[in-house]
């Protein structure tokens, strides 16, 4: 394993938290302090290291940045393994693995030892964050992060025990070990056994790798109910209690249509589509084929059910799965963009749009635009084929709608932008509120950030207005109980928009409320369950604070808003920030509130949790006729 020798006097810096981690050490002679930064500044020692330690090894086991200084406590002589050997070797020589783990083994029994003496105080926050302290990696399995059902928490590993088990390759056990088998069941697809078709779908959908394919022990619905009217509540709620019962992965019924001549499918599965983005499978949205359908219909099927497994929760998937995913969508295009004959327009619509889905899911695993621009392709030919007052047809507006917007967002692109919101509108058309809340919000919800994005392009008052009311519009559906992410998301936005209309108003107490927001938003986004989103709306709630104390001159405001910034930059540094653009703006807003308070000749104050804070002082101002709206939100 190829390694470099280097020397360092006592008191060198070998690295600085916050860099690149571009190789993994080793400690040939003397003693290396390692030293994290503490909320307030002050730097604590995390441990010593001697001679045949390994030092710096998590940030190449998850690409992440340093997260705490290395420095020479005596004169040191350490090898730097560069991270392209160092993962070379844990992923082709088990006896270098091994040692590797002996090392986390031994750090784990160092630092269980000093929980006992009680060296260690749990209620620190950067200890307890600590990822070197591996007996305290992980988020609580009480609060799921965004995107994650509560039963795959806990079973995949954030210690570097699960981070090196995961950088093996195939042939090494650790990684066979954390595969399980996954089982699809798949219904009867007709009440009379000798037109059953299901032994030749369940012969296209074998040979999925780490997945079994077998038929129910029963049907779906009893003989006396008939082949279910594929639309209704009741059958999607009986179809998920089947999969509970069964203990199955994925789910495959649905049944012949009407003349027996074509048979409509749907993937059920007890992950939920993940959040805002534009990939998972619907559980109500329909593939319809022939009765007769052959082999080419079999890479599209198999994708459908990797598919709805994932859910558009890309971590849920293996490597494997997500390129025979990328391979299945390729090869699935032909049957998709060129249908047989028998299939009319609606059910080519049906096709193109779970098409759409299953070219975005794909593109959540690899980057590669051209699935982004062929899911935007189907689903606007399935638009052009579907009706539009339809539940499906505002699914796909919202779906096609965050594509677009993401196209726009990326290039600064006004005209795709306004394009994005019109189709969020013409979604609406399709739904209503009483009848979905949640899809309806979820537009809703779109069409502000969408809005929002224009005001920050234009600086346009009016747009930013609209935006506000479609946020509020939103947040009047979305139940911080049943869908808590996506509330405290639409609250996050909604402080982001309220900050910017205080500021063109300057007015204190609209900038009060986006702190009010950002308060409760955070109670959802905490560090040990979203640490990034925790960091960008603290960073948030400490802008809103210094926009008041710009507009008031009143220091307190500026306390506080300096305490948030270093609140939010402490948590991205624990833990592994990805991206510079949020880290940046976070030191830059922090270092113009401290540069205030040095020129007020205040002593900056340490870093203290919003819990701790006093309300935001409000300040009485007369509101203005378009106030009223902001305060109606």
């Amino acid at each position: 394993m190829r390694s470099e020798t280097r020397h360092f006097l006592a008191g060198d810096i070998i690295f600085r938290e916050g860099d690149d981690s571009d190789a993994a050490w080793v400690i040939e002679s003397g003693r290396v302090e390692l030293v994290k930064s503490g909320v307030t500044g002050a730097p604590m020692r995390l441990s010593i290291l001697g001679r045949g330690d390994l030092f710096g090894e998590s940030g190449i086991l998850d690409n992440s940045a340093r997260s705490f200084t290395a420095r020479a406590d005596t004169d040191v002589i350490a090898k730097a393994i560069p991270r392209s050997e160092f993962l070379k070797a844990i992923q082709t020589d088990p006896a270098s693995a091994l040692k590797i783990m002996t090392q986390l083994a031994k750090r784990q029994r160092d630092t269980d030892e000093r929980l006992v003496r009680g060296d260690i105080d749990l209620t620190d926050p950067v200890l307890s964050a600590s990822r070197e302290l591996v007996a305290l990696s992980g988020p609580p399995a009480s609060v799921p992060p965004p995107g994650v059902p509560s039963w795959e928490v806990g079973r995949r590993s954030n210690s570097l025990f699960g981070r090196l088990a995961r950088a093996f390759v195939p042939g090494i056990k650790a990684r066979a070990a954390r595969r399980r088998v996954r089982t699809i069941m798949v219904t009867p697809l007709s009440l009379e056994p000798e037109y059953d078709q299901r032994p030749y779908l369940i012969e296209a959908l074998s040979g999925l790798e780490h997945m079994v394919v077998k038929p129910s022990s029963g049907s779906l619905f009893p003989p006396a109910l008939g082949m279910p009217v594929y639309s209704a509540a009741a059958s999607q709620a009986r179809a998920r209690r089947m999969l509970e019962d069964e203990r199955v992965d994925v789910l495959v019924w649905g049944g012949e249509t009407g003349d027996g001549r074509l048979i409509e499918l749907r993937f059920c599965t007890t992950t939920p589509p993940v959040g805002d983005r534009p990939g998972g499978l619907p559980p109500d949205q329909a593939l319809i084929l022939p009765a007769d359908f052959d082999a080419r219909w079999a890479p599209l099927l198999k994708a459908c059910v990797l598919t709805a497994f994932a859910n558009g929760f890309q971590p849920l998937m293996t490597a494997d799965d997500s390129m025979a995913l990328v391979t299945l969508t390729d090869q699935a295009a032909d049957v998709v963009f060129n249908p047989p004959e028998q299939l009319d327009a609606a059910a080519v619509g049906q096709l193109l749009a779970i098409y759409g889905y299953v070219a975005a899911t794909a593109a959540n695993c690899i980057r590669r635009s051209d699935l982004q621009e062929r899911a935007a392709e189907a689903w606007r030919s399935a638009l052009n084929l579907l009706s539009d007052d339809t539940r499906g047809v505002a699914r796909l507006s919202l779906a096609l709608g965050m594509v677009v917007q993401g196209h726009a967002e990326k290039s600064d692109d006004e005209q795709t932008l306004r394009e994005a919101v019109q189709i969020y509108r013409n979604g609406l058309r399709g739904v209503q509120r009483d009848d979905d809340p949640q899809l309806w919000g979820r537009l809703q919800y779109r069409i502000g950030t969408a809005l929002f994005r224009l005001d920050l392009m234009t600086g346009d008052d009016h747009t930013l207005r609209e935006a506000l009311l479609s946020f509020r519009d939103a947040t009047g559906v979305i139940n911080r109980a049943d869908d808590p992410w996506r509330w405290s998301d639409a609250m996050h936005a909604m402080a982001q928009a309220l900050q910017v209309w205080g500021d063109h108003n300057r007015n204190i107490e609209v900038l009060g409320k986006a702190v009010d927001l950002c308060r409760v938003a955070l109670e959802v986004r905490t560090p040990e369950a979203a640490p990034h989103l925790f960091a960008a709306t603290r960073n948030n709630m400490g802008s809103a604070l210094f926009l008041m104390a710009k507009y008031t001159s009143d220091p307190e405001f500026l306390r506080l808003a300096a305490a948030a910034f270093r609140d939010a930059l402490a948590v991205y540094r624990e833990n592994g920030g990805r991206g510079r653009a949020l880290y940046t703006t976070i030191e830059k807003n922090l270092q113009r509130a401290e540069d205030m308070l040095r020129r007020q000749d205040i002593r900056p104050v340490a870093a203290v949790r919003w819990a701790d804070e006093p309300a935001p002082l409000r300040v009485p101002a007369p509101l203005r006729e378009e106030d009223d709206l902001i305060f109606r939100l």
